[in-house]
């Protein structure tokens, strides 16, 4: 699963760690559900756990994986796009064979990437920054409605741009362009990845490498960190 051309490239697939992985994500989640209906999907999931996720991985493994359609729901003060259960799984499972590629792939002021630590890790250099340089001004700046206003072309043409295996090509493209299941039939959106979804901070990661490659030539302290809902950039003026 090779990255971009002398920047390194990614161990094989290790089939029993992605298996590993599966298992304890479904027996977390299936812990957390075990009191919903008998009829509810993690029940029956549980029932052939060997064989759904066997399958997903062997379809991850020869690059034949593709997600079932996200399932809209709408809120009184949101709409969510999500993904079914199996496809979180394996979501996770490729999220964690594609962490070792980041080191060569993404702009290191991208915290959130650190996982649950990002945060500590951020706010540690900016009270750093604050405590030596002592800027005068600090500007905080958010994405507005990020995730939705992503170009799914864009975003193909970039991770093509930084990973050359076809077969993570094309489910990373799979993914991304996933159509829809609303009320009123499917959907085929142009813009927008799902919030919430294992992959979307890797994929923001790499929509904005641009923007935080262009603060390397500055000389400014910057640091990015973004939960599920848009990106946070904290930039520091001397």
């Amino acid at each position: 699963m090779g990255v971009h051309e002398g920047r390194g490239s990614m161990r094989r697939w290790d089939v029993a760690d992605m298996v590993g992985i599966g298992r304890k994500l479904f027996a977390k989640i299936h812990q957390q559900k075990h009191h919903a209906n008998h009829n509810h999907d993690v029940h029956l999931m549980a029932r052939d756990l060997d064989g759904w996720l066997m399958q997903g991985i062997e379809s991850m493994v020869d690059g034949s994986y593709t997600p079932r359609h996200l399932k809209r729901h709408y809120f009184p003060d949101e709409m969510v796009d999500q993904l079914h259960l199996s496809d979180r799984i394996f979501q996770n499972i490729l999220l964690k064979q594609l962490k070792p590629t980041f080191k060569h792939v993404m702009n290191p002021h991208c915290y959130h990437l650190h996982g649950p630590h990002g945060v500590k890790l951020a706010t540690q250099r900016i009270q750093e920054v604050m405590a030596v340089q002592q800027p005068q001004y600090i500007i905080r700046a958010d994405i507005k409605s990020f995730y939705k206003s992503i170009p799914h072309h864009h975003l193909v043409q970039d991770i093509k741009q930084h990973y050359h295996d076809e077969k993570v090509q094309n489910m990373l493209e799979q993914i991304i362009i996933n159509p829809i299941e609303t009320p009123r039939g499917y959907k085929n959106a142009d813009y927008g990845i799902a919030l919430r979804g294992p992959l979307s901070q890797f994929f923001s990661g790499i929509y904005l490498k641009p923007l935080d490659d262009a603060f390397d030539t500055m000389d400014v302290p910057y640091f990015r960190y973004q939960d599920d809902s848009a990106p946070r950039a904290q930039i520091k003026v001397a």
